[in-house]
């Protein structure tokens, strides 16, 4: 039976990083004061940008969107931060982090749609380009029309599938690791990282190649919101 690798055999440091006297420079205190700093620092200034948003309400329709966006900033910073000082439990803390990350792809997505219009008739028309494109790589042997009817629907799918399966696998993850079978430190096929990290790949992968197809064939119809 494979056995999970353990890397963390050192005794836990005694030390601590001010002990009333001076500073012990060791370089996990470095590296967790620089992340506290770094993370502080982009919490102050994101809450900021939310605070104008706030004050400056008149399009709710694309700046709850945007602010949704925004807020990934602070989460993202604070719980690596977290994920780093208690690196043991991090996979508990990159939970939420995973689950607003697809939620942030999905709020972009949907505020790409906004600024085209407020129907699925008014965006069709907005969408430029020929009606006979080739695919980015690695599907560039194969051609698409963004003027189909199915056009929309297509990237609608192949975005929001993302939001569906990454919680999925997040949970899954916890699941795993609480019963002794996710491994973080490893690879191996007798564990279930592999099998998470495969299908979260596949699945962020496909939604970004839609999420830039989409964003190719409409970015001269939204080049006033930049």
């Amino acid at each position: 039976m494979a056995v999970c690798p353990n890397f963390d055999n050192e005794e836990t440091d005694p030390s601590s990083f001010f002990d009333g006297h001076s500073i012990n420079w060791k370089r996990h205190y470095i590296g967790w004061a620089i992340a506290g700093v770094c993370a502080l620092i982009s919490t102050v200034i994101s809450f900021r940008l939310l605070y104008k948003h706030a004050r400056n309400y008149h399009k709710p329709s694309e700046q709850r969107h945007i602010m949704r966006i925004v807020l990934m900033i602070p989460i993202y910073s604070v719980i690596s931060f977290l994920s780093y000082r208690f690196y043991k439990e991090a996979i508990y803390y990159e939970t939420v982090r995973d689950c607003y990350e697809a939620f942030v792809i999905y709020s972009f997505f949907v505020l790409l749609l906004t600024y085209l219009g407020d129907d699925n008739k008014t965006r069709q028309s907005r969408i430029t380009g020929s009606e006979h494109q080739k695919l980015m790589f690695p599907l560039n042997c194969y051609y698409y029309n963004p003027h189909s009817e199915l056009f929309l629907h297509k990237m609608k799918y192949g975005v929001l599938q993302y939001v569906v399966v990454n919680p999925i696998t997040t949970v899954a993850s916890v699941i795993l690791q609480y019963k002794g079978l996710y491994c973080d430190t490893s690879y191996n096929f007798a564990f279930g990282k592999v099998y998470i990290t495969i299908i979260d790949f596949i699945s962020v992968s496909v939604a970004m190649y839609c999420l830039v197809i989409f964003y190719l064939n409409i970015k001269t119809e939204i080049e006033e919101k930049s």
